[in-house]
């Protein structure tokens, strides 16, 4: 049998700095184009929050698993019927394809217990196939490559991941150029962001400034017409927002204008 020793208070605290130092660095890894930083942002709000039969979280060794967490998630109104992504804004700027980014500082936040947090939706694709946040970062961390890689995918997960089950495709000048792709990877970020704000005191962070533009609140339409984006910086957009352009419209009655997929 094999002896053990406890780990101590300062141990655990230790533990603790650093995974908020994993956060924080994996997060500007990701921000600075590498996208398989979220198998490890993951991995670390894994160890940081989730407790099972055998096993104790971070947060639940410090004893300070009651703390409120931090929401960012868009409503998700129980009579939409398309897709539905809480956590992730759609850009598009000059010479690149549009894109999901993690809304980090853009959006309205709230404090909600961690069970509320954890369960809660954050895609649906419209078929009332729903993600929890849970289910996102387990499925990531456990069989995805965050810690560990197995050779099947929960099916929701690897529709989400692999096969466009949210429906958004990029259309431009009438020709396809595809699905918008890793809504779960911009997803991951946005929770690591969230578990940031909530365990960090004053953290803050946006997106810098950039060309084109961002829209929020997505999940409306499986499809968006892409129009050339302009090439002044521009603000948080809103599909009910007044268009750019200044034709007095609405965004997603003019240069922003969305259709189902066939």
């Amino acid at each position: 049998m094999i002896s053990e020793i406890p780990q101590s208070q300062e141990d655990l605290q230790q533990h603790f700095r650093d995974s908020l130092r994993f956060l924080e660095d994996s997060s500007k890894s990701y921000d600075d184009g590498f996208e398989g930083e979220s198998k490890r942002l993951a991995a670390t709000i894994r160890t940081l929050v989730h407790d099972t039969s055998r096993s104790k979280s971070l947060l639940t060794h410090l004893g300070t698993k009651e703390v409120l967490f931090i929401d960012s998630a868009y409503a998700n109104f129980p009579d939409n019927t398309m897709s539905y992504c809480g956590l992730v804004a759609m850009h598009m700027g000059t010479g690149a394809a549009p894109r999901y980014i993690a809304l980090l500082d853009s959006a309205k936040t709230k404090p909600v217990p961690f069970d509320a947090w954890w369960d809660g939706v954050i895609f649906d694709d419209g078929r009332k196939n729903t993600i929890t946040r849970k289910e996102l970062i387990l499925s990531i961390a456990n069989k995805d490559g965050g810690s560990h890689v197995d050779e099947k995918l929960d099916e929701k997960y690897g529709n989400l991941s692999r096969n466009n089950s949210m429906g958004w495709r990029i259309s431009q000048d009438g020709q396809d150029l595809g699905p918008m792709r890793a809504p779960e990877k911009a997803s991951v970020r946005q929770i690591a962001h969230e578990v940031l704000k909530t365990l960090k005191p004053g953290y803050e962070k946006s997106h810098p400034k950039i060309g084109g533009f961002t829209i929020s609140g997505i999940g409306h339409s499986p499809r968006i017409s892409v129009p050339e984006p302009p090439q002044d910086e521009t603000p948080l957009l809103s599909l009910g927002a007044p268009c750019h352009c200044g034709s007095h419209r609405k965004y997603k009655k003019c240069h922003g204008r969305v259709f189902k997929a066939d």
